[in-house]
């Protein structure tokens, strides 16, 4: 009996070389081959791989081991060593760009991306800016630099650069405002502030104003100009513009006040002063006086106007109103004075004289008299009358007060004669006439006579008397003396018989 063994191993014809290769390209497990002295089904199983660490997570070896075993149970074992290298540097897949920029724009510092063949997690580390200066002081060069590693130290670099200008003018930030203004209100120069978008501090000019004239001297513009500049040279400039109007009238600050006055107290045409806002001395023209009739002549309404004019032609009218009344009356310049006069010298109407503040002429006007009798009829008051009237209808009255009285006696006209008579031709007792100064018939009254003998009985003496009155009871008295004489001889013989009582005789 042949007792057939086999108990030889298997033996790899082929087995995956080593190799050193870079951590990105390590290569898929091989496929060895094998052959056995006794069959040719070979069982090869990849028995997995065993990872030596070297200095650096991506520098290490790798060993591969395959196992053939045949039908028997035989078994050869082949290895791979393959040593895994780090040697390449991680890669920026981002860098922040080359720019120019302003220096009010200067970017942040950016974030590199990167890379690597072998390492997840590379670190970029900022390794800072270098500053290269310009021509002045906003005006310099950046440049960052990044280092990107792995974790087996393999570095890159990347670098950025900044080309910083400053192109920018700077700006106001306040300024004043044009404005247009009256004349008195022109605004004290203001102080204007500016920034620039790089410089900190802006250098501020002030570089005047200039005028230029309007129509007139109090309307013109002003133009006040500043200049900024930076640290760079960039500048900027604004003007503003003040239009300076004179607009406002002139202010009257005297005008002679409205007034009533009598029509002979008219004032003169006074002088009204003004101020302006602009013009110093201001034109005041007088416009005229116009007269608006009243009810009479000399009431009326004078209107006088004037007008004050600045320099720029703007005005103002006032008005005074003087109201003109003739309110006064006329006066009489001459009136007849009250008498007391005889009854037969009553003074015939007279003819008073007047004048009048405001008219030249003065109607007087008789009114006539009144009459007040007295205790009789010659005895009375007369009170006359005159009306002096101007043209607005004032009026004043003048009486002249006559007192007429009756003082004189009635004056006999006639009288009998005194005669000397025979005691036989003794006249009869006359009649005396009489005439008054007052009185149209004067009353006579025989108050009888009175006899004064003589040395015989028919000489004697009779005086007759009468009384004259007058209405007021002046009396006057009238006497007539008749001288009875007996001188005619008596023959008794032709008479009868004398009576007894008739003793004596007047001798012959």
């Amino acid at each position: 009996m042949l007792t057939v063994q086999d108990t030889t191993r298997p033996v790899f014809a082929l087995i995956p070389a080593n190799v050193t290769v870079s951590c990105d390209a390590i290569p898929l497990p091989g496929v060895p081959q094998a052959s056995d002295n006794c069959t040719d089904e070979v069982e090869i199983n990849y028995n997995g791989a065993i990872r030596t660490n070297g200095p650096c997570p991506n520098t290490y070896s790798l060993l591969r081991r395959w196992i053939a075993t045949d039908l028997c149970g035989n078994t050869a074992i082949a290895e791979q060593t393959i040593t895994v290298q780090d040697l390449v540097p991680p890669a920026f897949t981002f860098v922040p760009g080359n720019s120019i920029v302003s220096c009010d724009n200067v970017p942040a510092v950016g974030t590199p991306e990167a890379t690597d063949n072998c390492d997840n997690g590379v670190v970029i580390t900022y390794d800072g800016e270098t500053r290269t200066s310009g021509a002045c002081p906003d005006t310099y060069t950046l440049q960052r630099r990044w280092t990107a590693a792995d974790n087996c130290g393999n570095t890159a670099t990347a670098t950025q650069v900044l080309v910083v200008q400053d192109i920018t003018n700077p700006v106001f930030s306040f300024f004043p405002a044009n404005t247009t203004v009256s004349c008195e209100n022109i605004p004290a120069l203001e102080t204007p502030t500016a920034s620039d978008n790089c410089t900190a501090s802006v250098i501020l000019a002030f570089n005047g104003e200039t005028r230029e004239d309007g129509p007139c001297t109090n309307t013109y513009m002003l133009k006040r100009q500043w200049t900024i500049v930076d640290n760079c040279g960039n500048s900027n400039s604004a003007v503003q513009t003040i239009t300076v109007r004179d607009l406002t009238k002139p202010v009257f600050t005297f005008v002679p006040a409205d007034v009533t006055v009598p029509c002979e107290s008219v004032p003169p045409v006074g002088t009204p002063t003004a101020s302006d806002n602009c013009t110093a001395n201001v034109l005041i023209s007088f416009g005229g006086e116009s007269r608006v009739d009243g009810p009479c002549t000399n009431s009326y309404i004078l209107k006088r106007q004037w007008t004050a004019t600045d320099a720029c032609g703007n005005t103002e009218s006032v008005e005074q109103f003087i109201t003109v009344q003739d309110v006064k009356r006329p006066v009489f310049t001459f009136s007849p004075p009250d008498v007391t006069v005889d009854c037969d010298n009553v003074p015939p109407v007279a003819t008073p004289t007047a004048i009048d503040n405001c008219a030249a002429t003065v109607l007087i006007v008789y009114e006539g008299e009144t009459r007040t009798d007295g205790s009789c009829p010659d005895t009375y008051t007369l009170v006359r009358r005159w009306t002096a009237a101007d043209f607005c209808g004032n009026v004043e009255s003048v009486d002249q007060v006559i007192t007429v009285r009756d003082e004189g006696r009635p004056m006999f006209t006639f009288i009998p004669a005194n005669v000397t008579v025979n005691c036989t031709d003794i006249p009869a007792v006359g009649a005396p006439t009489a005439t008054d100064n007052c009185a149209a018939n004067v009353s006579i009254v025989y108050e009888g006579e009175t006899r004064v003998d003589g040395p015989c009985l028919d000489t004697y003496t009779l005086t007759r008397r009468w009384k004259a009155s007058d209405t007021c009871g002046n009396t006057e008295q009238a006497q007539q003396i008749i001288s009875v004489q007996d001188i005619v001889p008596r023959f008794l013989h032709l008479y009868p018989p004398m009576p007894r009582y008739i003793a004596r005789l007047c001798p012959l």
